[in-house]
């Protein structure tokens, strides 16, 4: 059992990540953390507002930079959503963050992923129909060279063909009620 909290780090402040250190401790497990940040200041806050409307950017960023200082034996993915709108901010907001973790990025798995349609479109079928066109692809093997060249990590496999695990067996999603659902993108839908 590997469990992995995926969140948009607004509410992974310092008083819960104590909370998560004991859990992990007490229960001799190590929690994989995923957050999801579309790119620096601008294009997160348009892609990804508060619910109140207001600015994400400088919250979430900053949970996630205190996480991966704290982290010893935490996994932290940094996921991004990629379009032709935020790809350049993407790209920045990697060199932001390696300008300010240094060396410390090697604990930080990268997850690069075109934006794609509705993930209830893949209900219906048993494979992803949605894989990168030529250029998409080409966008982003040049960003993960790029990555590479800062001194990230990067996944055996860049080339993916959907939008979540919704085509992995025993992959599943449950939220604060302990709904089950079969991906992340589908959390507190009727799916």
């Amino acid at each position: 059992y590997s469990p992995m909290v995926i969140t948009n780090g607004t509410l992974l402040d310092d008083a819960l990540s104590k909370e998560l250190n004991e859990i992990e401790r007490d229960c001799n497990v190590v929690t994989r953390f995923q957050i999801t940040i579309d790119g620096t200041k601008e294009a997160q806050d348009r892609r990804r507002p508060l619910k109140n409307g207001g600015s994400s950017f400088d919250i979430v960023y900053s949970n996630f930079i205190k996480l991966v200082r704290s982290s010893n034996t935490k996994k932290v993915t940094l996921r991004s959503n990629l379009s032709e709108d935020n790809i350049e901010s993407v790209k920045n907001l990697f060199g932001k963050i390696k300008k300010d973790l240094g060396s410390q990025i090697d604990k930080i798995d990268v997850g690069l992923s075109w934006t794609y349609p509705c993930q209830n479109n893949y209900l219906t079928n048993t494979t992803c129909v949605s894989f990168p066109n030529k250029d998409e692809a080409l966008k982003l093997l040049e960003l993960y060279n790029y990555l590479k060249e800062l001194g990230y990590k990067i996944p055996f496999s860049v080339l993916t063909t959907g939008p979540c695990g919704i085509t992995v067996p025993y992959q599943y999603s449950i939220d604060e009620s302990l709904k089950v659902y079969k991906c992340p993108g589908l959390l507190y839908t009727d799916e």
